[in-house]
């Protein structure tokens, strides 16, 4: 098995190639790669992953464009150790909070948030926050698998309370065997 790690002395593969040879993650969470479609890439282009994993979304960006700059954050350390390991070179990773980026204001032309935002403990300040790293006319995507309407209504909720004033929301088809996928596009 190529790419294998040991983690506690067990056996395992890393996210990255688990879920592209299984595909098992698409049973709860939409691809993180649908956000492609909803972008504009273009040289120079600066681009800030929340909740990044296994740094999946970010590779593919950088396979698809060059002269971009990307950059993934998970609060998990062992995600960001497999994201520096297993993708392409020349994206940057760091362990930091959704709650507390440790960037300038101003900083990114997109921020993503692929099936993350359900588990950033501070919703309403993380928000703030990814309002505070876009560019004037930036664009947060933020991508999740929604399996009620609990989580919807409480992700509406905080959306209109947060700074985001213009925003989109809509549920994707068929991205998901067992939840529909949930799409908020919002413009600083």
């Amino acid at each position: 098995m190529e790419n294998v790690l040991v983690a506690d002395e067990v056996l395992v593969e890393p996210i990255i190639t688990y879920e592209r040879k299984f595909k098992i993650n698409r049973l709860f969470s939409p691809d993180p790669e649908l956000v492609l479609s909803h972008m504009d890439l273009y040289k120079g282009i600066k681009i800030l992953d929340i909740g990044c994993g296994a740094g999946k979304l970010l590779s593919t960006i950088a396979e698809l464009l060059d002269g971009c700059e990307l950059v993934g954050i998970d609060i998990q350390a062992k995600a960001i150790e497999l994201a520096q390991k297993f993708t392409v070179k020349g994206i940057e990773f760091k362990t930091a909070d959704a709650a507390k980026l440790p960037f300038q204001k101003d900083s990114f032309d997109y921020v993503i948030c692929t099936n993350a935002f359900y588990y950033i403990e501070n919703k309403g300040r993380a928000l703030m926050e990814m309002y505070r790293v876009l560019k004037t006319g930036g664009r947060l995507l933020l991508l999740e698998g929604i399996v009620g309407t609990t989580f919807k209504a409480k992700l509406d909720k905080i959306m209109r309370q947060s700074p985001f004033i213009k925003f989109s929301r809509k549920f994707l088809k068929r991205t998901t065997l067992l939840r529909k996928s949930y799409l908020i596009s919002a413009v600083k």
